[in-house]
């Protein structure tokens, strides 16, 4: 998402929010250029609720990610990073409404 070290950094403290402030912070530290775009504010975030049905509709799909326990973990981000590739998109692994919205209507 930021650099290499964003997922050792998520390791450490699974919270996307801290990674992404501890990687900005030391970007800045070594004089490089902070963030380029505009948090998406618009994007209203998945529930816990929501996490779990994006974690059986991407099992259900074949992207395997364990089970559904609400909380986006690396299989999951990994499940979704390759779900997203398989459709053309990016793959940055972050879960929306609109992604969670195709894997809906896949499942149908």
């Amino acid at each position: 998402m930021v650099g290499a070290n964003f997922r050792a950094i998520l390791r450490y403290n699974n919270a996307t929010s801290y990674a992404l402030a501890v990687a900005t912070l030391g970007d800045a530290i070594a004089g490089r250029g902070g963030i380029q775009h505009s948090w998406p504010r618009e994007q209203a975030p998945l529930t816990r609720d929501d996490v779990q049905e994006l974690q059986r509709a991407l099992n259900r799909a074949g992207y395997s990610v364990g089970g559904a326990d609400g909380v986006m973990g690396p299989n999951t981000r990994q499940g979704l990073r390759n779900f997203q590739r398989d459709q053309g998109v990016i793959p940055d692994g972050f879960a929306t409404q609109e992604l969670l919205e195709q894997l809906r209507q896949r499942s149908q």
